[in-house]
């Protein structure tokens, strides 16, 4: 008996440890995410080294971080992680716009439309464009109860001088000053006067008992002036300008700005632990009068040494220059030809402290990189095909990634069907040089097969399957060797 009870004791015991035990190293070795290689096209060596990390996640719940490496075949180490109350995920895209981070806005482009079933008063700042209070409230007058009506009519018999809202986006200036108060000082420096031409339909609807319930605008493709800003910020100040266009193409009239048009500076400081912003003190501090036009591009940025990088259009050229932000003289200036069929450069894809990557239009993309003793040079322009991932992939920051190391340009992306933006846990990796794509791999994830994965929400299990298809829950870093 004695014999017997120890044997069942033991075995007891070996039970338990291997009930305990097993399981990890058997969900150790599920969680374990591989990668399945498809090269497309070009020698897979090019990618020797290369080193990509992903970040998936289903439902917030169950996180998993992969460290890839290439070469022969493709090694992978994962950190998988289940999280019973969620999980905020953040993005890993090292790509930071800041385009907007001081914007200016008048709502006055495209269309749009405000509605409230408890009604809208026209006094209202926020519900109606500043200047046209008197427009809505004409013809409020004459919508009877349950009737929508629509007027076209002339800005220049509204408003003088186009109006500005400011709008800054900058975690670190907490303490601006009133909206209204910026909002007049900006009005006061940027007169641009209202054009002749400028014609707008607005709308309004009332419900049965005559209270307004809708308003609306549309610009209707000529004369009207919207401002579409871009800037750039350092530690003390914000640079920005805007494009002085009206639609049609007509060219607005900033000759009453002071010091005209160009880049102007907005100073901010920081006292203790009061962030300052006086409206005051914007001014013009780099012409730019003769160096846009009517179907151009604007890009602002700071490079890493702390220098103003302007990009703007020619007809025929995309004109990059870099300006010493202490004496806003220019330290270098560059043209780049435009490939045929462009008519300006679309926009900046990617902005790295080595690298502008741009998209110019038809296809064509132009990588210029910086060195601290050279400046800026245009190391290619290619062309690429719709089938490429870098031809549309690019514009899904928050899941793709670059590297550049002075030759070739290394792009990571998700994987999905052409122009889909559902994104899936199956990756691309693609390498350019100035002859265009030496190199082309797809690497399907085992996420994307049929796995179950357990977990305890709330009390309840919960079994996945297929967790990562078809959604947007997947975003990476990649760096050369």
């Amino acid at each position: 008996m004695k014999k017997t009870f120890a044997l069942f004791l033991c075995l007891m015991i070996c039970g338990i440890a291997a009930f305990c035990i097993l399981p990890g190293y058997i969900l150790e070795e599920a969680d374990q995410v591989r990668l399945t290689e498809q090269v497309v096209s070009g020698d897979p060596s090019i990618v020797e080294g290369v080193t990509v990390t992903t970040y998936s996640h289903y439902n917030r719940r169950l996180l998993w971080s992969t460290v890839c490496t290439f070469g022969e075949g493709v090694q992978a180490e994962t950190e998988y992680r289940f999280a019973p109350a969620g999980e905020a995920v953040a993005a890993s895209s090292r790509f930071v716009k800041e385009e907007y981070c001081l914007k200016l806005v008048n709502r006055l482009n495209g269309g749009w439309r405000v509605g409230s079933t408890r009604g809208l008063s026209i006094d209202d700042s926020h519900v109606t464009i500043r200047g046209m209070e008197a427009a809505f409230s004409e013809l409020a007058a004459v919508t009877k109860a349950g009737e929508e009506k629509t007027a076209r009519i002339s800005l220049v018999d509204y408003m003088t001088y186009y109006p500005v809202n400011v709008v800054m986006n900058a975690e670190e200036l907490a303490d601006l000053p009133e909206e209204e108060e910026l909002n007049a000082a900006y009005a006061a420096f940027f007169k641009i006067p209202v054009a002749e031409e400028a014609l707008y339909e607005i709308s309004i609807e009332k419900n049965k008992n005559g209270d307004i319930v809708s308003l609306g605008g549309s610009d209707l493709g000529y004369g009207v002036f919207h401002w579409d800003s871009v800037s750039a910020m350092t530690e003390t100040d914000f640079y920005f300008t805007f494009h002085p266009y009206a639609s049609g193409g007509v060219r607005v009239d900033t000759s009453l700005i002071p010091g005209g048009f160009g880049i102007y500076r907005q100073p901010y400081v920081i006292q203790g632990e009061e962030r300052i912003v006086d409206p005051s003190q914007v001014e013009l501090v780099y012409p730019l009068e003769d160096e846009i036009y009517d179907r151009g591009n604007l890009y602002l940025g700071i490079n890493t040494a702390g220098q103003l990088v302007i990009l703007t259009d020619s007809e025929a050229a995309i004109c990059l220059q870099v300006v010493d932000v202490n004496t806003m003289e220019p330290v270098q200036k560059e043209e780049y030809a435009r490939p045929e069929g462009s008519t300006r450069f679309e926009g900046v894809i990617r902005v790295e402290e080595d690298f502008i990557l741009l998209d110019c239009g038809q296809g064509y993309v132009s990588l210029i990189d910086w060195q601290p003793d050279r400046g800026y040079e245009q190391q290619f322009m290619i062309l690429l095909d719709r089938s490429d991932p870098l031809y549309w992939r690019h514009n899904y920051v928050n899941q793709n990634d670059m590297d550049w190391d002075g030759e070739r340009l290394l792009f990571a992306c998700y994987s999905a069907d052409d122009y889909s933006i559902q994104a899936n846990c199956n990756m691309e990796l693609s390498v350019y040089d100035k002859t265009g794509k030496i190199y082309y791999g797809k690497y399907l994830s085992s996420l994307m097969t049929e796995q179950e994965y357990t977990g305890n929400v709330d009390g309840a299990e919960y079994v996945w399957q297929d967790i990562c298809e078809a959604r947007t829950n997947f975003s990476l870093e990649v760096t050369w060797p």
